[in-house]
């Protein structure tokens, strides 16, 4: 916009100085001529070409004002879109968490319900029973993972997740995630390895959260590997640790790791057409960032991936700081 009437400011100006110029080069011209020719033609040819500019000025400038009218008014609409889409965008997060929030305590009623039929609390059932009850409570299980996903993402975005911070060791929370996940990578006969860089590394942060971030990476390095293993690497220096998941699944294409940690973002890379909310990554993303942290990936399509996150030691950190 200023440019526009920068140019205006310009033009105008040079205009007039273009004029004046003229009209002094005929004056001079007249008093020059030979007395057999006629000034005053001289003069009214200069005043003809003086009132020609004036009015291809004054065109040229009304023409410049209706494109800066045109302009703020676009301006003006494109803001006023801008600010309907961050209305709705708000309304749709406000409706998300809302839901989610709502959805889980009839899940939580309707899994307790179906885990005691399953027990046999409410009587005996046949074999055919416990076939359909156990693929009721894996689906149930999903939903409530979908819930918990989306009500997560949510307060993540509307800023109402609140680290609460205390010591506590990093290397036995690894160990407590890969006792956790030993069951599942012994199923698919997959190895779950640690490269730790001691027996303890003391850190500041919420211990919660980065159990939540380091679940879901190590769910998704062994839902996405079929043979080799899974490798949980951890290292430090004097400021910070670094957390690397890798495993030898068949990696991530080129065109997919830009929209690797955006929302709803699933890949073709499961053979058992196993499916996540597409919410995890994201959500790691954001409690690490929560962290004044940063979390990454490297990846090769067909030779795995690796997901690295780091965070400060926050050994200074009083134990009931929080951060929003």
């Amino acid at each position: 916009m200023e440019l526009l009437r920068g140019k205006g400011r310009l033009q105008l100006v040079l205009g007039a100085v273009l004029t004046c110029g003229v009209g002094i080069a005929l004056s001079m011209a007249a008093l020059m001529v030979p007395e057999r020719f006629d000034a005053w033609r001289i003069y009214a040819f200069g005043v003809g070409v003086i009132f020609f500019m004036l009015a291809y000025l004054i065109s040229s400038f009304r023409h410049a004002s209706k494109i800066e009218t045109l302009v703020l008014e676009r301006t003006a609409e494109l803001q006023a879109a801008n600010l309907r889409l961050l209305e709705l965008g708000k309304i749709k997060d406000e409706f998300v968490a809302v839901v989610s929030h709502e959805l889980r305590t009839p899940i939580a009623v309707m899994r307790e319900g179906i885990c005691q039929m399953q027990e046999g609390v409410c009587g005996p059932i046949t074999l055919e029973q416990q076939a359909t009850i156990a693929i009721t409570l894996r689906n149930l299980e999903r939903l409530r993972e979908l819930v918990e996903d989306m009500l997560d993402i949510s307060k993540i975005e509307a800023g109402k997740i609140v680290l609460q911070h205390e010591k506590f060791d990093f290397i036995q929370l690894v160990r407590e995630i890969q006792n956790s996940f030993l069951p599942r990578s012994r199923e698919k006969e997959i190895g779950l390895e640690l490269h730790l860089p001691g027996p303890h590394l003391w850190v500041r942060a919420d211990r919660a959260k980065l159990a939540q971030v380091l679940t879901n990476l190590v769910s998704n390095a062994i839902k996405f590997t079929d043979q080799g293993e899974v490798r949980v690497t951890v290292e430090e220096d004097a400021q910070q640790i670094r957390c690397a998941v890798s495993d030898s699944g068949i990696g991530i294409s080129d065109e997919n790791m830009p929209k690797l940690f955006q929302k709803f973002q699933q890949f073709t890379r499961l053979s058992n057409g196993e499916k996540g909310s597409g919410l995890g990554l994201a959500i790691c993303r954001g409690l690490i960032d929560l962290h004044q942290g940063r979390l990454w990936a490297e990846s090769s399509y067909g030779k795995g991936s690796r997901f690295i996150f780091s965070i400060p030691k926050g050994e200074n950190r009083e134990p009931s700081a929080a951060i929003r």
